[in-house]
């Protein structure tokens, strides 16, 4: 009897050890394969090979309460491992009020954010959460702010 209360504790802990991630975005994990990811109807269009990743359009795109023009899921070896999210306005006050509400929103999540060049980036122990501010001249000489922000998987894309 002993025996098997030991045995039952110890499955109910490895259990326990071995509990799935959380979400990364609505009910996306990181690892999952494109078919399961396109299966719940995540994925638009065509693959194009991005920086060492197969990417797809994503037909969802908003994050934290805010909507972005559009959003990218990349796979690395068909495994979810990035999922980039963009926005864009010719309006600056626009572009400043939605930048410091992301920023906002993950500084109250992970602390206080380190920034590198125009990067600001959050790490935890399951992903890295980069936000990129620039902008942009096009020929006729207007400017377009731009958000990018960049959540990553920390154990599939290791350098």
């Amino acid at each position: 009897m002993k025996k098997v209360l030991s045995l039952l504790f110890l499955m109910i802990l490895l259990i326990g050890c071995n509990s799935p991630k959380t979400p990364i975005f609505k009910d996306l994990y990181f690892g999952m394969s494109y078919d399961e990811v396109l299966s719940k109807g995540f994925c638009s269009g065509t693959e194009t090979e991005e920086n060492g990743y197969s990417t797809y359009e994503c037909t969802f795109s908003d994050f934290a309460g805010l909507h972005y023009n559009s959003a990218k899921l990349h796979f690395k070896n068909n495994k979810l491992a990035k999922i980039s999210f963009y926005f864009s306005t010719e309006d600056a006050s626009k572009q400043r009020d939605f930048s410091k509400s992301i920023t906002s929103y993950l500084t109250e999540k992970y602390g206080r954010p380190k920034e590198v060049n125009k990067c600001v980036g959050w790490k935890d122990d399951n992903n890295t959460y980069i936000v990129y501010y620039h902008s942009d001249m096009d020929s006729s000489y207007r400017i377009t702010y731009i958000n990018e922000l960049a959540i990553f998987d920390n154990e599939l894309n290791k350098k």
